[in-house]
């Protein structure tokens, strides 16, 4: 019995990977510039035509990255982690008189929406979440579960609650050795 039930699941997994084969070309081909070697899990969601992804980018399960009018671009060399989630942009909320739901996407102040930028070699860690107008410096980290809505400088660990800054990854020397090993 335990045979007969592992060979009739057979054509629903291959199912399933053709499904999340074709999926993943999908996303590929709808991004408004996408470089080699993306790789996405499963599950994800993209605002794609304002999103700009580089080579040798990780997504994890889950990860939620959109930006109506503001553009996501996103370097080389980047790993997410599951469930990291990058918004570019904010409702608008100064409106006396009307429901921020009716408000119109045209009728958002340019300040609304911010693009984010995420320079090359960074990792950014399980259900973080970007916020409009960061850039992410090359070489950086961020933790598990930090919001990010401020810039962080190159080569910068990131962690906790309040999003501090633990420490440099590098002394300003190590940082030099680094960059011209990469050359």
């Amino acid at each position: 019995m335990k045979y007969l039930y592992k060979l009739l699941w057979i054509p629903f997994k291959v199912l399933e990977k053709i499904y999340w084969f074709l999926w993943r070309k999908e996303q590929l081909s709808n991004f408004q510039t996408v470089g080699n070697d993306v790789r996405i899990s499963k599950g994800c969601f993209f605002h794609n035509k304002n999103i700009s992804i580089g080579n040798k980018v990780y997504i994890g399960q889950k990860c939620r990255f959109q930006a109506s009018l503001s553009h996501i671009f996103i370097g080389n060399n980047i790993m997410f982690g599951p469930e990291v989630s990058i918004h570019g942009g904010n409702h608008r909320t100064d409106l006396i008189g009307r429901f921020m739901i009716d408000i119109k996407l045209e009728e958002k102040l340019p300040e609304n929406d911010e693009d984010i930028i995420i320079e090359d070699d960074v990792w950014i860690g399980a259900r973080a979440i970007i916020l409009k107008g960061v850039k992410i410096g090359q070489g950086s980290i961020i933790g598990a579960g930090v919001v990010v809505s401020k810039s962080i400088p190159p080569y910068s660990i990131i962690t906790g609650n309040r999003s501090q800054k633990i420490r440099e990854r590098w002394t300003e020397d190590q940082i030099k050795e680094h960059k011209t090993k990469l050359k």
